[in-house]
């Protein structure tokens, strides 16, 4: 149902920018006209002024549907913004069905007004007053399916950052074809008519070290081929791997285990990794913590993020695609409980050194191939 409200979203949404360009264009061509008849001419267009005050109706009609799809109307958000979160959300879904119901006690006067105007002239143009009180019902028959849409979508959780679109199988960093995170995000761009991009690339010092602009699509491919040629960081698969974030992303755990999120594709069951961080703020993240404590093994925690999803959560299904392959991950970080870190499923280990020696026995090697790999997520690892 979603994907056929977006369908029809897409195509109203260029239709009523078209509609909306030629209507404007025509309002300054007749004000244009009028201004010239009657100070060059002497002669004032008498149908002008009546045909401008149709024309301004239907265009702030229509408008109104326009800034509905984007979701750009006037709100006061103070309150809501030191709400907690839950309610926040209850909130904002009780408003979107008001929303919903105004516009169809609107959608039911206007065409009131429409019936009741019927055919009955315009004074200078002659035309049924009708016309004019039809922008009402319309515009807001507009609105009502983008509102209705956006309702499904916030209830459902049919949005771009929700867990199946994570989980599927081609997602991933640093892909593209077949990666259903960026075909949403591509749709999205073109559903807006986005036709100019800026790609900034940043290097491993966090400076910038590229820059790709033009159309949106051409501009960002280009940019992920420089990434992958002069970014994509290629090893061979070693037994044990070291890893840290580096500044400022081990401020706290969220932050932290993005080091291990850019490693998702180069590891699996062979490779034990130890991350090493800081973590002054701690886990930072009540979301993700929760979805990792309701839970015995990883599949409930899975299960229980995807029925009880906020954006924080996203850690834990990113987190759940390196855990499913098996992957050892050990943590050490002083400034997280023990008892924490085995709730999200890793092991502990009070420093480096006893991580390395905790790693070796994991491995099952007396010297295994050690990689100290830091920021990998200032790069594109691949696999030799």
């Amino acid at each position: 149902m979603v994907e056929a409200m977006d369908k029809f979203i897409a195509s109203s949404f260029k239709v009523l920018r078209a509609v909306l360009s030629v209507v404007l264009l025509g309002m300054v061509a007749i004000l244009m006209a009028h201004i010239f008849c009657r100070y060059i001419l002497n002669s004032s267009l008498t149908w002008s002024e009546e045909l401008l005050k149709i024309l301004l109706v239907w265009f702030g009609m229509l408008s109104v549907s326009l800034l509905a799809i984007r979701r750009e109307h006037v709100s006061i958000v103070i309150f809501k913004e030191h709400m907690p979160k839950r309610v926040a959300a209850v909130l904002s879904k009780v408003t979107q069905i008001i929303t919903v119901l105004v516009c169809l006690v609107v959608i039911y006067v206007g065409a009131n007004y429409v019936m009741e105007a019927g055919y009955r002239p315009t004074p200078a143009l002659g035309l049924p007053y009708g016309y004019a009180y039809a922008a009402i019902p319309i515009s807001f028959l507009f609105v009502t399916v983008y509102e209705i849409r956006n309702l499904i979508v916030d209830l459902t959780g049919k949005v771009n950052h929700r867990p199946e679109m994570i989980l599927a199988q081609g997602a991933g960093i640093g892909k593209l074809d077949g990666n259903p995170v960026h075909e949403d995000m591509l749709e999205a761009a073109n559903l807006f008519r986005i036709d100019f991009s800026v790609n900034c690339i940043l290097n491993n010092q966090l400076k910038l070290a590229a820059v790709f602009a033009g159309k949106l699509r051409e501009s960002h491919e280009a940019a992920v081929r420089n990434v992958r040629e002069r970014l994509g960081v290629r090893i061979q698969r070693p037994d044990i791997l070291v890893t840290t974030p580096g500044k400022p992303l081990d401020i706290d755990f969220y932050q932290s285990v993005k080091a291990l999120i850019a490693l998702t594709e180069v590891l699996d069951e062979r490779t034990v990794v130890i991350l090493y961080c800081g973590c002054p703020e701690g886990v930072n993240s009540p979301d993700m913590l929760n979805g990792f404590k309701s839970s015995e093994n990883l599949e409930e925690a899975v299960a229980y993020t995807i029925n009880h999803y906020e954006v924080q959560s996203d850690h834990v299904i990113l987190l759940a695609k390196i855990l499913r392959k098996k992957v050892k991950v050990i943590v050490c970080c002083p400034s997280i409980s023990d008892e924490e870190i085995r709730e999200m499923f890793m092991e502990p280990c009070p420093t480096l050194e006893a991580a390395l020696k905790r790693a070796e026995e994991l491995c099952k090697k007396e010297r295994g191939q050690i990689l100290f790999y830091p920021k990998p997520q200032t790069g594109l690892p691949v696999l030799r």
